[in-house]
């Protein structure tokens, strides 16, 4: 499912153009900020980049 999907799955979707926008931001952020992802180890998406850079910076320095 993507976070579209899921948006509209738990999102009522009965807002005018401003109102669906403004929801459409806060779930952006909470679907990559806050809400953990099975297929990241249970992280958020936020947080995978944040190990991934740090990976990449350690295998720098080691080379």
């Amino acid at each position: 499912m993507t976070h579209t999907e899921e948006f509209y799955e738990v999102t009522d979707t009965t807002f005018d153009i401003s109102e669906l926008n403004r929801a459409l931001l806060k779930w952006k952020q909470v679907y990559n900020t806050i809400r953990p992802h099975q297929a990241l180890g249970y992280l958020t998406p936020r947080q995978f980049l944040e190990c991934y850079q740090q990976n990449q910076k350690r295998e720098v320095m080691c080379h």
